[in-house]
This record gives C-alpha cells, structure tokens and sequence, in this order.
C-alpha cells in the first residue's frame, strides 16, 4: 500500500486522507495487526498520502530518504547563533532552507523559522500526495504536525525587545507565532 511517514529534526509532517475502507490497495487503520487495534481510540481509518520534510539531512521525501541512505550525519557546529559560550556547540541545522520557495514576503515577515518549516513541509506533503485542494473535500483532509518548542527563537529575540524597549514594543501576536 501508499504508507508514508517521516520523522522531521522535531517536525512530524503527513498529510492524511478519511477512508471508509482499503481502497486501491492503500493501506488504512485497518489494515494493522489485531493486537495494535486495542491502541486505536478513535475507528475512524485514513490513509497518509503524502509526506513533506524540512530536515537537516534533507528536504521533502526524496531530499529526507536520500539523507538516510546516505547514513550521514548532519551534527555539526552551531552557525545560526553565537554558541560559543554553551558547553555543547553542536546541533543538527536545517541549512539552505528558502523559506522564499514556499511563503510570500506577507507570511515571511510573519511567521517564526519553525512556523516556516512547518508551511514548507505542508506544502511538500500536498503536493507529494499529489492532491489539488480546489478538487478535494477540504474537511476530510488533515496534515499532523508535530514539534519539539517550536518558535523559541521568536520568544528569544522579543524577550530582549521587551528588556531594552518595553512591553509595548513586543510584537502582539507573539504567542500567535510561538505556538
């Protein structure tokens, strides 16, 4: 069957479609073994069609399974702040990310670099799953996203705003943007 998954440096990206039953061959809820049904809450069955991928090893399916055939790794010294006085100054970066590719300058200016991740992953999964959203039943349709404190960055550089120029100078839709 058409199963994907993907696991995202913090971000878990599929994109996920309502079944009735197996269909084509694509395998649904109801296709895993009897002593995995007692973990399903909810007897709804879908099918995940597409995955997107914002990794240090690698963008979208092909980019991430590359990376993992590749058997690399992506640990390397911290570029996208000063960690120079941190005892651990490595971390696996997402680097040559054009968050440009996939936002218009609106949402560039808006969103937190994660927030980014997660629009571009997003993008990647509709578009692997080779869905057109003007042609699909929208409410049936969901994307899983899931991520590690996603937006700390953003909090950070508005802390300092507040320390040097005050609470009125912080940017109300922090929270919005954090989480």
């Amino acid at each position: 069957g058409e199963r994907h998954g993907s696991q995202v440096s913090g971000l878990q990206l599929l994109v996920c479609q309502g079944w009735g039953q197996t269909q084509g061959g694509r395998q649904t809820a109801g296709d895993v073994q009897a002593t995995d049904r007692r973990r399903i809450v909810n007897e709804r069955r879908i099918v995940i069609t597409g995955i997107g991928a914002i990794t240090p090893i690698g963008s979208g399916s092909a980019g991430l399974w590359a990376g993992i055939c590749a058997e690399k790794s992506a640990i390397r010294e911290i570029t996208r702040f000063d960690a120079s006085g941190l005892t651990c100054r490595i971390a696996g970066e997402v680097r040559n990310f054009q968050p440009s590719d996939f936002l218009d300058g609106k949402a560039l200016k808006r969103l937190d670099r994660c927030s980014m991740f997660a629009v571009a992953a997003s993008k990647q999964a509709v578009a692997d799953a080779g869905l057109c959203l003007e042609n699909e039943a929208r409410e049936r349709i969901g994307v899983c996203i899931g991520s590690a404190l996603g937006g700390a960055s953003w909090a950070e550089e508005q802390h300092a705003v507040f320390l040097k120029e005050g609470a009125r100078s912080v940017n109300p839709a922090l929270a919005l943007q954090m989480f």
